[in-house]
């Protein structure tokens, strides 16, 4: 029993160390309160910038890229915008709904794909007026696994309403001029160019065919206008007209004098001639870029020119090429041939004194130029999942950085301004999305007081919080080892303990068991002993029930015998007595004290008869009792019912002398 009682303390310890273990992890869990999700991958949240005056409604445009299932919340303030509605793309399923600061789209799709929106608001004052996401939103995969949200903020920016401009300046003028052959050079015309000036010069070739010109006007609210004739041999005007916002117009007039043509031909240089093959005048000039050696050509007509560039003279280390100038950008494009004549177009950085390959992403919003990734990037981290690598893109190579599980690349471009940054390529959808450093991670927690959230520190709450989780969890499992081995050594020197005790208990009952089986023993000698006597003295007790039923029947007849003798000789008395008083009637007076004698002999001798009669039942009783107790060998007889056996027996051995 004392065993099997401390297996179950035993039992109740495990008990009692699982619900501390439980009890410990849950402690840690809701002390720190930080939401752990494994993301199965990003889904990018692009929201769109916008320009308006107050009082107009404007849209800013979202892209979600790749996600099956969306419940996003947008925010915004209700100061400064006023939401009128939203859109979704016809081939999603969901809405959007919301008022109030908050704004909430809901979308369910049948694959992974890229979901578009619209939302409209009404601008109440000027000013910078964010719109973002907030961290609250959801977003889920094909496979119902949550996604990592990337994501930008979108900027309303609104200025109060302008008056009617009267401005119908010109802000520049660029003057090219198109030979018969389809080639540009650089028209030099005079005086220098200032927008209060309206006249201006020019001279060309006779193999000029026209004027390629390019003009804006100082105010984004007026336009211009030109007459662009060919030239014919002599005097031309080319007039342009700016016209202002409030219909104010000016004219600015070059005056073109085309010369004759001269019949001498012309002698060309080697280095000008047109090469046969690639249709491009080569400059004979050699660069290296990378690993491979190509030769400068003249950009021309003939190319695929992209949109946005136009062709100029531009000067290379003393050599007059024809190159293209981004409008916006104003970049300096280059044309070479390689070793096998293929032409190709590279960017060149002046500053740097070095080439980039030129290729083009075209977003809906602007034209972004890719250049190939630097070996070394300062002060910007790339996520530890990307490697520098080259891709494929656009039937172009391009150095990038690449993740194995996804077909979003962090490439080098220059937007529309001339501004070089990194940036997100989703090579599948083909779009582009300004690199942000830290928003791989969105925050657990997200102050909708504060409308200027900065991303960078949220992901560096976020990485605190996850690196003190991971000590404190550390911290926590040493401790529960040490407690877990402290509890193994308490419990296995309780058993020792225990097993001493239980042994020196199991020798002394060993000892005790030794005793009780000697004693046993011998008791069961002397219970075998008295079963012999008890079998002599049954045997006896037979013998004697024997001579009891003789002295019972004899008894019995010598009773019947003695009541014969009794009732006749009563009877006779009786009969005696009636016969004296029926014939001396005369003789009671006188022998009434005879009479009464007799009569008391005759009381006497009835209460003998009855005392006699009372002894001979009483012993025939006890003579059935003592049979019933001989006969019965189940029982022991009680001392007092052995007594009277023994009587009985001494009694019938005493009648039987007398007899």
């Amino acid at each position: 029993l004392e065993k099997g009682r401390s297996i179950i303390l035993k039992k109740g310890d495990t008990k009692k160390l699982l619900n501390h273990v439980i009890i410990f992890l849950l402690s840690v869990f809701f002390i720190f309160n930080i939401d752990i999700t494994i993301y199965a991958k990003d889904v990018n949240v692009n929201i769109s910038n916008a320009n308006c005056i107050v009082g107009q409604t404007v849209r800013v445009n979202v892209t979600i890229t790749k996600a099956a299932s969306v419940q996003a919340n947008f925010r915004y303030d209700t100061e400064a915008l006023e939401f009128v509605g939203g859109t979704l793309d016809s081939n999603v399923m969901g809405g959007v709904n919301g008022g109030n600061g908050e704004i909430v789209m809901s979308v369910a799709c049948y694959e992974d794909t890229t979901i578009s929106a619209s939302l409209q608001f009404k601008v109440k004052k000027p000013g910078q007026h964010k719109v973002y996401i907030t961290a609250e939103s959801a977003f889920t995969d094909i496979n119902l696994d949550d996604m990592n949200l990337v994501a930008t903020t979108g900027v309303i920016t609104a200025t109060s309403e302008a008056p009617v401009s009267a401005d119908n300046n010109l802000k520049d003028l660029t003057v090219y001029v198109e030979d018969e052959n389809g080639n540009t050079t650089n028209g030099w015309y005079w005086p220098a160019f200032n927008k209060d000036t309206t006249q201006y010069y020019l001279n060309v070739e006779s193999n000029a065919k026209k004027l390629a010109i390019t003009a804006n006007a100082n105010s984004q609210t007026s336009t211009v206008s030109l007459n662009n004739p060919e030239l014919a041999v002599g005097n031309n005007n080319i007039t342009i007209t700016v016209k202002a916002q409030d219909g104010s117009t000016k004219n600015y007039v070059i005056a073109v004098t085309k010369a004759e043509k001269n019949t001498e031909k012309e002698s060309e240089s080697e280095s000008q001639k047109e090469d046969e093959t690639t249709g491009v005048n080569s400059s004979g000039k050699t660069v290296n870029i990378g690993d491979k050696t190509y030769t400068i050509a003249d950009v021309n007509e003939q190319m695929t020119l992209p949109e946005g560039y136009e062709i100029i003279d531009y000067d290379y280390k003393g050599n007059n090429i024809k190159a293209l100038k981004g409008l916006g950008t104003g970049l300096i494009l280059m044309a070479f041939t390689d070793i096998d004549s293929n032409i190709q177009i590279f960017v060149y950085d002046a500053v740097a004194d070095d080439f980039y390959k030129f290729i083009t992403a075209n977003v809906k919003s602007a034209q972004y130029v890719l250049v190939d990734m630097p070996s070394t990037l300062d002060n910007i981290s790339i996520p530890s999942n990307y490697k520098l690598s080259s891709i494929n893109y656009e039937n172009s190579v391009l150095v990038a950085y690449v993740s194995d599980d996804s077909k979003i690349y962090i490439v080098s471009a220059i937007d529309c301004n001339g501004k070089k940054g990194l940036y997100y390529l989703d090579s599948e959808n083909n779009t582009i999305m300004r690199y942000f450093e830290n928003t791989n991670v969105v925050p657990a927690n997200t102050n909708t007081n504060d409308k200027s959230n900065d991303s960078d520190e949220l992901y560096k709450v976020k990485t605190q919080n996850r690196i003190i989780l991971i000590v404190s969890v550390t911290i926590g499992l040493v401790m529960l080892g040490v407690i877990l081995a402290l509890l193994v050594s308490r419990r296995n020197e309780k058993e020792d303990e225990e097993y001493s005790e239980d042994d020196e208990e199991y020798s002394e009952d060993k000892e005790e068991y030794s005793k009780d089986g000697e004693e046993y023993s011998r008791d069961g000698e002397e219970y075998a002993k008295d079963d012999e006597k008890y079998s002599e003295d049954n045997e006896e007790y037979a013998k004697d029930d024997e001579k009891y039923s003789e002295d019972n029947k004899e008894y019995a007849e010598k009773t019947e015998e003695y009541t014969k003798e009794d009732n006749k000789e009563y009877a006779d008395g009786s009969e005696e007595y009636s016969n004296e008083d029926s014939n001396s009637n005369e003789k009671v007076n006188s022998d009434e004290a005879a009479d009464s004698n007799e009569e008391g002999k005759n009381i006497e001798k009835e209460d003998d008869f009855a005392n006699n009669t009372q002894e001979v039942a009483e012993e025939i009783t006890t003579h059935k009792k003592v049979k019933e107790l001989l006969d019965d060998d189940s029982t022991s007889l009680k001392e007092d019912e052995l007594d009277m056996v023994l009587d009985e027996l001494l009694s019938d051995i005493l009648d039987g002398d007398k007899k």
